[in-house]
């Protein structure tokens, strides 16, 4: 059998007049979550695609692209992990490997209310749980890292600065 390598390619808009929209493609060991978690709890669409014995799943988050494709023997190991403080709380082993979309305030708080309710009910959802840096200042953000299928740690952030910075700059067309 092949070693499978993990690749992830992330396409970022670095010019403010372009929406911050990522896309990335990621192994994953089974469906199994995939439309609760993407779907369900995060509101995403998701296309389901089978060919042979390969499921893909095409999911679209607020514009932002992820392609999840089903590897039975693929195995997500955290290599590189950090130790954070937030807060005066402290976090342990976090995957220094995460990624997620870049959303408005306002989806955001959707988003954390929803987990929290979750949570609530008894889903082990969060990594680390919602949080506001600087909170009603220019550089406010907020994060969560909450636990996705397959062991990925996903990240939904905020920053006021750059959605300020996408709302202010002129559009353009990229076709």
């Amino acid at each position: 059998m092949k070693k499978l390598f993990l690749t992830a390619i992330l396409i970022c808009a670095s010019n403010p007049g372009l929406a911050s929209h990522f896309h990335i493609a990621l192994p994953i060991t089974s469906e199994e979550g995939i439309k609760e978690f993407y779907g369900d709890l995060l509101g995403a669409d998701i296309e389901a695609k089978r060919v042979a014995d390969t499921i893909t799943f095409a999911i679209n988050l607020d514009g932002n692209s992820l392609v999840m494709r089903v590897y039975p023997e693929f195995r997500y190991q955290r290599r590189w992990t950090e130790n954070i403080e937030l807060g005066g709380q402290k976090y342990d082993n976090v995957d220094g490997f995460h990624f997620g979309p870049l959303v408005s305030k306002e989806r955001w708080v959707q988003i954390r209310d929803q987990v929290l309710s979750l949570q609530e009910q008894g889903a082990d959802l969060i990594e680390i749980p919602p949080y506001i840096k600087n909170e009603g200042q220019s550089n406010e953000v907020g994060f969560m890292i909450l636990k996705a299928p397959s062991g990925y740690s996903f990240e939904v952030k905020y920053s006021a600065k750059i959605h300020a910075a996408v709302q202010d700059a002129p559009k353009q067309d990229l076709r």
